[in-house]
């Protein structure tokens, strides 16, 4: 798996599972394996990948399109531990989170040529 690739696969299953806390629903198992086999794991063809990560954006957009503003100051359990957090701040860090490594995949592909 090339840096993109593993970035790519991260962001895809990391806003899934924080998807997954602010509204539950099942996880894919691929989403499961967690953040070292996202950024570290056995490769992968690049429509695989492309093919989670556009599962992942049309679930994205239909919880996003779907949720009610009132839903947002919901606290909700979050983790292993099921601490509680405001939907909201759920889906802040997940859009934060993304945006973050998106960065990293532009620089990565300027660096690339």
């Amino acid at each position: 798996m090339n840096p993109i690739g593993g970035l790519v696969r991260h962001i895809t299953g990391s806003s899934l599972r924080l998807l997954s806390y602010a509204f539950p629903q099942e996880l894919p198992d691929w989403a499961k394996k967690g953040r070292e086999w996202e950024l570290q794991g056995e490769p992968e063809a690049k429509e695989v990948v492309e093919a989670r990560f556009r599962e992942a954006w049309a679930r994205l957009l239909s919880a996003f399109q779907s949720l009610r503003e009132e839903e947002l100051g919901q606290e909700v359990p979050v983790g292993t531990q099921g601490l509680k957090a405001p939907r909201a701040h759920i889906l802040h860090h997940l859009v934060e989170h993304a945006q973050h490594h998106a960065g990293q995949i532009i620089y990565a592909r300027k660096l690339l040529g």
